[in-house]
């Protein structure tokens, strides 16, 4: 399991399109929409993955995408091995 926020923007303006001997032209300039969060859940050896983008990253955030691992992509397994980077905003008091 990782996460990551990513800035959200859009360009002021419109690129210009490339023509004959010129590339396609973007401006630096642009103007920020907010922030996303996105919870990455994978299984290298399977070759599985998948992304939950939300809002915010909350404990509530991180304790519903566990219940969503368990309850929908692993509901027989016994056992779940969950490996995450070293965190310390997420601890099994975010299930309360």
């Amino acid at each position: 399991m990782d996460e990551t926020s990513k800035q959200l923007i859009s360009e002021v303006q419109q690129p210009i399109p490339a023509k004959s001997g010129r590339v396609k032209r973007v401006d630096y300039e642009y103007e920020r929409r907010g922030v996303a969060n996105l919870f990455l859940l994978f299984e290298p050896l399977r070759g599985w993955r998948h992304v939950k983008v939300t809002d915010h990253r909350t404990r509530q955030d991180w304790a519903y995408l566990m219940k969503e691992l368990v309850d929908i992509h692993y509901p027989k397994a016994e056992i779940i091995r969950l490996v995450m980077e070293n965190l310390n905003t997420h601890t099994a008091g975010d299930f309360v």
